[in-house]
């Protein structure tokens, strides 16, 4: 084990303190494997244990926030993990995307990632360059190999399992398998719905100065990802309601927020086809063709800012955010009565076209995706073919 090394627990125990460190510290592990190689154990019968998800803690004193500085309690519980103090990889992913502010720092001397968010909370935890780190003690020790707890702390893209073994790695990791049942194939639109934007919604009311809209904030469980002043296209595939009487327009200085689940956010979402320079006139708008392959249209904004003021005086600027792997060979079909695909099957559908224009009444479009036709208990990643070994 290479982490919980640090915790919560460590607040009332006099010989550590209620110091805020990295639970994976390197310095730490390496101190552990020196008493291995003082009594001669073969390290080649010893593996790295490496954790997906980490250590926080609440500080203090917000403006003391680095390793060292002192704790006052365990860091908020997650939504999934449920539990102070830690958080998964998921979790922490989900916060990265959130609109307040926060700062992610990497201490190459002990090898360990943290971040501070929401003013007072702190988390210590490995991603790409902490992982590499840790696989120099692998290489140069010789050590027999790694372990994970756990790999369902994990994105549903992976993040973690690619940081620790590589893009190549994970890159193709399904395996074919059966049909996808009724239940499985919602279950998985679900999982996936933040990756696919299905699951995705524009808050009705509007934030900022002098708003007091009780609508304005995003539903229990979900997350803010962006801003949007006028979102376009069909209104109840963008606000997910019936209620469309209670949508409100943005005054200038104010803004709708864009929700999704906390446990499958849009993820790397940055807007496209904003003017430049001193055009007023808008490049996005165009789905695919604007936010290009691997990445989908979570929504369009006719404004050149959040906040509006300026129009653009043609087009829009499209909010892009990155597909799953697996869902990059996805595609919509057109608008049909009934829900079908070419191959493999639909993961979830929609009322509206590219561009937002609605599809004729009774008609909908699927989004067809070759995992659509397979069983989830097929659905697998390397690791478990690592297990079988």
């Amino acid at each position: 084990m290479t982490y919980d090394i640090y915790g919560k627990w460590d607040q009332y125990n006099e010989w550590t303190g209620p110091y805020v460190f990295g639970h994976t510290n390197t310095t730490s592990i390496n101190m552990g494997l020196d008493l291995l190689r003082r009594n001669d154990i073969d390290l080649s019968k010893v593996n790295l244990g490496m954790g997906f998800y980490g250590r926080s803690f609440t500080l203090d004193d917000p403006k003391c926030n680095k390793p060292g500085c002192v704790f006052s309690d365990a860091g908020e519980k997650g939504e999934c993990s449920g539990e102070a103090g830690i958080l998964t990889y998921k979790e922490i992913m989900a916060r990265q995307n959130r609109f307040n502010e926060k700062t992610v720092n990497y201490v190459e001397e002990h090898g360990v990632t943290y971040m501070v968010y929401d003013d007072n909370q702190w988390i210590g935890y490995d991603d790409a360059k902490s992982f590499a780190k840790k696989r120099e003690i692998l290489d140069n020790d010789c050590l027999g190999g790694v372990m994970i707890w756990a790999i369902d702390h994990d994105t549903p893209d992976f993040q973690a399992l690619s940081g620790l073994l590589g893009d190549d790695f994970v890159q193709g990791a399904l395996i074919e398998g059966g049909t996808m049942g009724e239940a499985e194939r919602e279950a998985l639109a679900e999982e996936l719905g933040g990756l696919t934007g299905d699951s995705c919604y524009v808050t009705m009311g509007c934030s900022g100065p002098g708003s007091n809209n009780k609508l304005a904030k995003c539903n229990t469980g979900d997350i803010a990802v962006e801003k949007v002043h006028s979102p376009g296209g069909n209104p109840t595939n963008v606000y997910k309601t019936a209620l469309l009487h209670e949508v409100e327009s943005c005054p200038k200085g104010q803004w709708k927020t864009v929700c999704c689940p906390a446990k499958s956010p849009a993820i790397n979402c940055k807007w496209v086809g904003a003017p430049e320079r001193s055009s007023i006139y808008c490049d996005g708008g165009l789905e695919e063709k604007t936010c290009g392959a691997g990445r989908y249209e979570l929504v369009t904004d006719r404004y050149i800012a959040s906040t509006g003021g300026s129009i653009c005086a043609s087009g829009a600027r499209s909010l892009c955010c990155d597909s799953a792997p697996e869902l990059q060979e996805c595609s919509w079909t057109e608008c049909q009565e009934e829900k079908k695909c070419p191959t493999g099957g639909y993961l979830t559908f929609r009322g509206n076209q590219e561009g937002g224009k609605a599809c004729p009444k009774g008609q909908t479009q699927s989004f067809c995706c070759p995992i659509a036709g397979k069983s989830c208990s097929d659905i697998a990643t390397k690791h478990q073919i690592l297990e079988n070994d």
